[in-house]
Formats: structure tokens, sequence, C-alpha cells
């Protein structure tokens, strides 16, 4: 998995924001404001993690158990599959 060219992490006055940039083919538009973990995930998602990878990253850097990492990613992708921020 990969997030798409024209989806950007950006910093704005100390906030994680997902903006859109060019033509967007999706009815996403404006922006998305990412916690800590979820901005962690994404720039996972930028170097193209696999989902085992995404879940190993978050037990690692979270100390949390398998089955909560699979859970916050679960939810995490289901967002960005339904602004079409994902490339399989």
């Amino acid at each position: 998995m990969k997030i798409k060219s024209n989806f950007l992490l950006s910093d704005i006055e100390g906030e994680n924001v997902v903006i859109t940039v060019g033509d967007v083919e999706n009815s996403f538009n404006g922006y998305l404001k990412l916690n800590a973990s979820a901005a962690f995930l994404w720039k996972e998602l930028e170097s193209g993690a696999s989902k085992d990878e995404l879940i190993a990253s978050l037990q690692m850097t979270y100390n949390i158990e398998k089955h909560i990492a699979e859970k916050d990613l679960d939810d995490f992708l289901k967002i960005m599959e339904q602004i079409d921020a994902l490339d399989f």
C-alpha cells in the first residue's frame, strides 16, 4: 500500500494535516487533521509499507498489543479508503 501522490501530509501551526494537490478525482476536498499515530502511519505508507509492517511498527513504537494495533490500523485504513488516498 502507498499514499497517492496527490495527497500530502503537512504541518500547519503544529497540526498534522492532509491536503490535496492537483486534480483529485474523488469527493475529498478540504483537509483532514491527523493525530500523532495516524501521522506516523501516513509516513510509513508513504514508503509503501505492508499491513503486517504497519502493525509491527505500531506495536514497537507505541508498545501496544497486536489486536489493538490491528484495530487501530483498520480504522485508519478505512478512512484512507473513504477519501481514496491509497494505491494498492
